[in-house]
């Protein structure tokens, strides 16, 4: 009967042995899968920020601008210039500040180049680097990392932008060759002597992460 006792005992404290190794193992899995899913879930939205953009960069590119230039040509002089239409990279900044309106999530979305006609689309040191790299390497698409600012973490991806055509050229070439109207407003050195084919734009996002981390690490500290 001893013995028996003694084998309970032995057996019940080996299966709070276990218990201690096989919980908080489950928990940090629990956790790890919590935090992948968050950031699955913010490369699927990134992802459909980025397409959706270059979407409406491909739309006044090849539609919009085309159309329009036929349809004022009569009616205006060539040093007209108009950045509400004439401007895919003003329009989608513009569309980006009203998105903001409507939803407070704290994603960053830039079109980063070097010497950028607008000071809200210089490139910062890390995507200089990767505009860099684009030059040199024509199979570089883009780039992602997790990275941390202001103590708090971000999915962040880097992709290339849209390359120069000739459509472009009308306001990116030489001073002398934009619209009158741009140079007046924007200066003439700035994103000037652009050819067709460059790469001279990289895309910018960041999904913030540390709301996604914080829940999973409360869900992982109740169970």
């Amino acid at each position: 009967m001893a013995g028996n006792r003694r084998l309970g005992t032995y057996f019940v404290i080996g299966v709070g042995l276990v218990f201690m190794v096989v919980a908080p193992l489950m928990v940090i899995l629990v956790n790890s899968a919590m935090k992948k899913q968050a950031l699955a879930e913010a490369v699927s939205k990134a992802r459909l920020l980025l397409d959706r953009n270059l979407a409406t960069h491909t739309y006044f590119t090849k539609d919009l601008k085309p159309r329009l230039f036929d349809e004022i040509a009569s009616l205006k002089s060539k040093e007209y210039f108009d950045p509400i239409w004439m401007s895919s990279t003003y329009a989608v900044r513009k569309i980006d500040k009203y998105f903001h309106q409507f939803n407070t999530e704290p994603y960053y979305y830039k079109e980063s180049a070097v010497n950028a006609r607008s000071p809200e689309n210089e490139a910062d040191e890390y995507e200089k680097l990767f505009l860099k790299d684009l030059a040199s390497d024509p199979d570089l698409t883009q780039r992602v990392a997790i990275r941390v600012f202001d103590g708090k973490p971000f999915f962040t991806v880097l992709r290339r932008g849209e390359a120069m055509e000739d459509a472009c050229l009308r306001c990116h070439s030489t001073p002398d060759r934009a619209p009158a109207d741009l140079v007046r407003h924007y200066g003439p050195e700035r994103s000037f002597n652009r050819n067709v084919g460059d790469v001279i734009q990289a895309i910018s996002m960041k999904v913030p992460l540390a709301e996604a981390y914080a829940n999973a690490n409360r869900f992982s500290l109740h169970l």
